[in-house]
């Protein structure tokens, strides 16, 4: 039995690994163990966790690193969280904006990680564009905003669509935790099907339990009812499947891969 690989970000299927992800981002980035929800955005169904504007705070804690991604000098319209947009929603948005401006990375085995673009601060120069951030000396800081602005003039020539995109991002979310959701349930039956496979399936299953909440209900907790919850909401993941191929975000096999796994 097959469960799906987690080569994306817009999408998990092991709720573990995007744990264990936030904490490396929380870390690598605040320097501390934990941070509010607020200030990293993750979730289960989130591979690639991003700092909120709120994280670039000058009152935070903050380490070099942070100024290392594109985030902080994106368009201050575009990089703004809405009143009404929820921290998931927001992550989604940004995600879609740093994989249209390439800066996502790959590592080798084909998990998403922060990237880079042209024309972001060379690492001797991170201290300096963070004082610039915080209203210091604005040279390196102004260099790097113009340089990624004209990137995301090339994107979106006719200006960053941030209507359309508040809208879009709620979309997809809403289908990525719900697909992620199917696919984790799918990992732990999988992981289950193997001779010494018991305990992480068990262990997939607490995290998709504590992660998910009431969205996970099926009638029991043996192999069977969790299959048969599976097979009940598989459209689930074939939707989130659909519309990220025809959303552009995935590639066109991916629906008939879901597909393939869940059968």
């Amino acid at each position: 039995m097959d469960a799906m690989n987690n080569v994306s970000p817009y999408w998990c299927a092991d709720p573990r690994l995007s744990a264990a992800r936030l904490s490396q981002a929380t870390e690598s980035l605040l320097g501390v163990s934990e941070a509010d929800p607020a200030v990293i955005a993750g979730g289960p169904e989130a591979l690639l966790p991003l700092p909120t504007p709120i994280a670039y705070g000058a009152e935070r804690q903050r380490l070099a690193a942070l100024f290392q991604l594109p985030l902080p000098y994106l368009p201050e319209d575009m990089l703004r969280r809405g009143l009404h947009e929820t921290v998931g929603d927001w992550r989604v948005r940004m995600t879609i904006a740093l994989d249209m401006l390439g800066a996502i990375g790959f590592d080798d085995d084909g998990m998403p990680r922060y990237g880079t673009m042209d024309g972001l601060p060379e690492a001797k120069d991170l201290i300096a564009a963070a004082r610039g951030f915080d209203g210091g000396d604005p040279t390196v800081y102004d260099e790097a905003c113009d340089r990624v602005r004209e990137a995301v003039g090339r994107v979106w020539p006719d200006g960053y669509p941030l209507d359309d995109m508040l809208a879009d991002s709620r979309v997809i979310h809403l289908h990525c935790v719900r697909g992620s959701l199917v696919l984790s349930a799918q990992t732990a039956i999988a992981l289950g099907s193997e001779p010494d496979g018991g305990q992480a399936a068990v262990a997939v299953l607490k995290e998709v339990s504590r992660a998910y909440g009431p969205l996970f209900d099926p009638k029991g907790n043996g192999p069977k009812d969790v299959a048969a919850w599976v097979l009940e909401h598989r459209r689930w993941a074939v939707d989130m499947a659909d519309l990220l191929v025809r959303a552009g975000l995935e590639d066109k096999g991916l629906k008939d891969t879901v597909e393939r796994i869940l059968s």
